[in-house]
């Protein structure tokens, strides 16, 4: 990406930005793959005022997201740890289709940085 830019007449800031996306797209793909795996390995059961410290965490991200965005986590409810990682997966600004990310979406109760995804 950065190499082409220096001279490369058919590399505009348009094709730039549309790679861009296109890696940005693919890092979440990453992500949510690994936090979908990570949910189907946690078999242990936690309720959610037994998750120590995040037990907070769980209960802040339960108010930020809408209705919609959790109706997949709810089904973990009882389960804390698996509720947190579906939550986090909710949050993450994609459109998913069939279990297919599709495209970028920027909603307002999603993650907007890599440094919220690590809070």
């Amino acid at each position: 990406v950065g190499g082409d830019r220096d001279g490369h007449p058919f590399v505009t800031s348009e094709v730039t930005a549309e790679t861009l996306s296109h890696l940005r797209l693919n890092a979440f793909v990453v992500v949510r793959r690994a936090l979908r795996a990570l949910t189907n390995t946690l078999t242990f059961f936690a309720d959610i005022q037994d998750c120590g410290c995040a037990q907070d965490r769980i209960l802040q991200m339960e108010n930020e997201l809408e209705p919609d965005q959790l109706q997949n986590a709810k089904k973990f409810r009882r389960e804390g740890f698996r509720y947190f990682t579906e939550m986090m997966i909710a949050k993450l600004p994609v459109e998913v289709m069939r279990d297919h990310l599709t495209s970028l979406r920027e909603a307002a109760k999603g993650y907007a940085s890599a440094k919220e995804l690590l809070a």
